[in-house]
């Protein structure tokens, strides 16, 4: 399965490839627009803080956190990927 997405969908289209164990696995991505570092979304302030609403908190509160949903943490990506 490809996971194609744009903007937020493109962060969960690279960050779905990097699940452990999926019951359907991805074997491609193309993310067009995802924000694949939300440390450093969270840092630029991108969408007035929307990552710090979306994960809880900050990088410095809760990193755990944001290793976990930051494609930029989990690299290498297990699969081909277009980042556009």
């Amino acid at each position: 399965m490809v996971a194609i997405g744009h903007s937020a969908g493109g962060h969960l289209a690279a960050w779905a490839a990097t699940r452990d164990a999926p019951e359907v696995p991805v074997t491609a991505v193309v993310s067009q627009a995802g924000v694949l570092d939300l440390e450093l979304a969270w840092e630029l302030r991108l969408s007035k803080g929307v990552v710090r609403r979306f994960l809880g908190g900050t990088p410095d509160e809760v990193p755990d956190r944001y290793a976990a949903a930051s494609p930029a943490r989990r690299l290498p990506l297990p699969v081909p990927a277009l980042l556009t």
